[in-house]
């Protein structure tokens, strides 16, 4: 119970601004919180949702195995990036958690899944940072990559989880 969420988004949050592009910008396409018109469009972005979100998942598993195991390059990288020793297995377990909870089915209400968004998005964030610090700018491609997929994989699966959420409340306020 340590993870659940203790309330309910307010619709408000989703709600247009006044004045901004009309009144009722629930026809825009990029609205959030209205579910997309039409079954193709859904199975495309379940389609999309799993791809990127399988993508991410291959990536930091990939990752945090080779921080586990400690190559030598891998470890003169991190060196030159500034990270002791100690962190690179420290930072492949936690890849490796983050993995099984970004894939793994919860219980709705948990929260892991979101926690692991975070902390991918912290790793990755850290990353472009430190390479940008240390002059590889030249590095800094392949974590914005993989960041841009994790972003992709988080809104697609929230926006889906908002369009499934909407006929079940319709149907209890019947």
């Amino acid at each position: 119970m340590l993870y659940q969420n203790r309330g309910a988004v307010p619709a408000s949050r989703f709600a247009p601004l006044p004045g901004l592009m009309g009144n009722d910008m629930s026809t825009h396409p990029t609205s959030l919180g209205q579910p997309l018109a039409g079954a193709g469009t859904a199975k495309g972005l379940l389609l999309a949702a799993r791809v990127s979100t399988g993508l991410v998942a291959a990536v930091m598993a990939f990752s945090g195995a080779l921080y586990l195991v400690g190559p030598r390059p891998v470890l003169e990288v991190m060196r030159e990036l500034g990270y002791p020793p100690y962190f690179v297995p420290l930072l492949g377990v936690a890849k490796l958690l983050g993995v099984v909870a970004l894939v793994a089915p919860w219980p709705r209400g948990w929260t892991l899944r979101e926690w692991a968004y975070a902390g991918f998005t912290f790793d990755l964030v850290a990353a472009i940072v430190s390479h940008l610090a240390t002059g590889g700018s030249r590095q800094v491609a392949q974590p914005l990559f993989v960041l841009t997929l994790l972003m992709t994989s988080y809104f697609l699966r929230r926006h889906l989880a908002e369009a499934n959420r909407a006929p079940a409340a319709e149907g209890r306020s019947r």
